[in-house]
């Protein structure tokens, strides 16, 4: 000062210098099967961590949209303007059943041979397992009256369709004595 009077004061600095972008570790709320599909909407978390401190983590993302292969790209970043990109994919979402396609006549007669034609179809994640196939036989095998046919089938991701089809075996008297000859 003015008066000659002189004081000394020390300071330590720490000076903190980061370049590393921070880490982020990704969760999801349900996990695929095991042929890797979901059947349902999937939610993945983010959890972020960098030792300077994080600015910024990524809200969930809820993945609901049949598809394969999806991806979900986040960015997080540090106190430093460090960021990190997180890229998640093979995210396969088969939410939709399978088709099941089968045509027979309404009404056969005990002479008849039955045919009824069957497929199964999906579009997205395939037919894993089905008991839909053709099936033909001689009508003299069914109950007179009504007889039900029933096929299923189910994707890869767990999707399952079951459809019915009914077959009248028309029995008169005439067909009643052809059965018995």
């Amino acid at each position: 000062d003015l008066a000659g009077n002189t004081t000394v004061e020390t300071v330590d600095y720490t000076v903190v210098y980061d370049t590393d972008a921070p880490t982020v570790t990704v969760s999801a709320n349900t996990q695929p099967n095991a042929a890797g599909w979901f059947n349902q909407p999937v939610t993945y978390s983010f959890e972020c961590d960098d030792p300077s401190g994080v600015a910024a983590c990524p809200s969930p993302v809820t993945i609901s949209t049949d598809g394969a292969d999806q991806t979900v790209t986040v960015t997080a970043s540090d106190r430093f303007g460090n960021t990190a990109d997180t890229i998640h994919s093979g995210i396969n979402i088969d939410r939709t059943r399978p088709t099941i396609q089968a045509t027979a006549p309404a009404t056969v007669e005990p002479a008849d041979t039955l045919t009824i034609n069957c497929s199964a179809t999906d579009a997205l994640s395939g037919i894993a397992e089905t008991d839909c196939a053709t099936i033909q036989r001689d009508a003299t095998s069914l109950n007179p009256g009504l007889n039900t046919f029933t096929f299923t089938a189910t994707d890869l991701a767990g999707n399952t369709t079951t459809t019915t089809t009914i077959v009248n075996l028309h029995v008169d008297i005439e067909g009643i004595a052809e059965l018995i000859a």
